[in-house]
């Protein structure tokens, strides 16, 4: 299945410059000087030196976490070495992405009072959910003082908190852990597209796909406009989804995998077995 997404336009909302205010004032035009034959020279070697600059500083890191990575295998053998790299930056990235708030009191309270509630409850009768209580905590907490709420929730919310750390660093299924990864990046850029073009009128198209079979993403597309989707449809004679699904084809099995048909890869694969067949006997 591939996942194909796009925006509408016409529900994008408009933004529109306060009233008395002129384009001028809010992009006023800079007369740009033209550089000197020095300056433009010194311009190029600083330009130089930091890209000579930001290579070495990125070789240095994927160095180091390569050692690291190399550490965490010794350690904690079982897996290839590029599992334990990514591992390490799937954990970075999701605390970029989606940071972790604090434990909030309220929850710590909601936690505590319907677990007493559970414990109170009749044998056989269903549990009691914080939904079905809500309400009726919510007026009991407000006619709390912050003084009795810190009180009440302070060793909940510990507790919580403890919870919350061992399971962000317990181990976990990598494959999971790149799916959830993968689909909050995409979803936070796919964002960003839909904002910037917005702003400026500017059409993005965005591609996803995996390298790997054992990895669950499925292809992903999105485009801004379904001019993007007349547009490969008429000079390629196929939809965006076929696309997309080719170019997964091409990453997981190369170009064998976009050019041979079903048949001709059944025909190779009965070659193979025939020639593994007449080895072994």
């Amino acid at each position: 299945m591939v996942i194909v997404t796009t925006v509408s336009l016409d529900r994008l909302k408009v933004r529109k410059v306060s009233k008395g205010l002129k384009r001028g004032v809010l992009n006023p035009r800079r007369s740009k000087r033209t550089l000197t034959s020095a300056e433009k020279a010194a311009l190029k070697e600083i330009r130089g030196r930091k890209r000579v600059e930001w290579k070495e500083a990125l070789e240095e890191a994927q160095e180091a976490l390569r050692d690291i990575g190399l550490a965490m295998q010794a350690k904690v053998p079982g897996h290839q070495l590029d599992y334990y790299i990514r591992v390490i930056t799937q954990a970075i990235t999701r605390s970029t992405v989606h940071p972790r708030k604090g434990v909030s009191k309220w929850n710590a309270f909601l936690s505590k009072e319907t677990r007493e509630l559970n414990e109170q409850r009749e044998p056989g009768t269903a549990p009691i959910k914080t939904s079905d209580v809500s309400k009726e905590l919510s007026a009991k907490w407000k006619a709390m003082s912050a003084e009795e709420q810190n009180q009440y929730t302070e060793e909940t919310v510990t507790s919580l908190q403890e919870a919350r750390e061992a399971k962000e660093a317990g181990q976990h299924n990598c494959q999971v852990a790149a799916f959830n990864d993968a689909r909050a990046v995409v979803g936070h850029i796919q964002r960003e597209i839909v904002n910037v073009n917005q702003r400026t009128g500017m059409e993005f198209m965005l591609l996803a796909v995996r390298k790997d079979i054992k990895q669950f993403n499925a292809p992903y597309v999105f485009r801004t406009s379904d001019l993007f989707d007349s547009f490969f449809h008429n000079t390629t004679k196929f939809t965006l989804a076929d696309l997309v699904l080719k170019l997964e084809c091409f990453f997981i099995g190369g170009i064998d995998g976009v050019s041979q048909n079903y048949i001709q890869r059944l025909v190779q694969l009965k070659s193979r077995t025939a020639a593994i067949i007449k080895d072994k006997l």
